[in-house]
């Protein structure tokens, strides 16, 4: 287990876009903070493994 994973950031005030679902504070965090300059990451979820991808045009795809 990394114990080095990132902190997750306070959410922040969006207004009417907020974040926040009823009562419930949503984590956010930065890709930066989680690729750490890297292109890809792998984060294990319920035994199975995802790859968080950077891709040339700086958007994020998750694959299974």
């Amino acid at each position: 287990m990394d114990h080095d994973a990132p902190s997750p950031k306070p959410s922040a005030d969006f207004g009417d876009d907020s974040l926040d679902s009823g009562n419930i504070k949503l984590h956010e965090y930065d890709s930066s903070d989680l690729l750490r300059g890297a292109k890809e990451v792998l984060i294990r979820h319920a035994g199975e493994t995802y790859r968080l991808r950077l891709t040339r045009n700086d958007k994020l795809i998750l694959q299974k």
